[in-house]
């Protein structure tokens, strides 16, 4: 039976190393027979001829030391139509797995995290036990300027009115 997450999306798992089949790339992932990938998974092996160019064109970085290949981990969501959505270098975590999935289902997804978990210059904080967003500082820093300008349009209203009603 077909989840709906395999409806929505394919994952390519691809590898440069000619010696490696999809048997085995599905052994890394984690599954095997008793425990098969999702139908929506495909593994295959880059063609030597074409490994150069695509590695380079999405910025995989690769080199073979003796008999093992040393390179990055990268994700790449990429659209029907072949345009790059997203780029995750290294492994995803799972809040970028389901923000990913998420877009993927053209769900609304409303803060992209940042680097690092203490930035006090972003405008909300997700607090994974509660599962709820909460303002953060960031916020206040891009209120500032509105609120001061009304401050400073209140101030400028109140001496225009003083000064015109001291004429009279």
């Amino acid at each position: 039976m077909q989840s709906i997450a395999e409806d929505k999306f394919q994952m390519v798992v691809l590898s440069f190393d000619s010696t490696d089949n999809a048997q085995t790339l599905s052994k890394l992932a984690g599954y095997s027979k008793v425990n098969p990938p999702p139908s929506n998974w495909i593994f295959a092996v880059l063609p030597a001829e074409s490994r150069e160019e695509l590695a380079a064109s999405l910025g995989l970085k690769w080199e073979k030391l003796g008999e093992l290949y040393d390179h990055n981990s990268l994700l790449l969501l990429v659209s029907t139509e072949g345009k790059i959505l997203q780029r995750v270098e290294g492994l995803p975590s799972n809040d970028q797995w389901n923000r990913l999935f998420r877009e993927i289902t053209h769900e609304f997804v409303p803060v992209y995290s940042t680097l690092g978990e203490n930035i006090w210059t972003s405008c909300f904080r997700y607090d994974p036990a509660s599962g709820t967003w909460r303002m953060n500082w960031g916020l206040l820093l891009i209120l500032i300027p509105s609120v001061a300008t009304v401050c400073i349009l209140l101030i400028l209203q109140t001496i225009i009115r003083v000064d015109a009603t001291k004429r009279l």
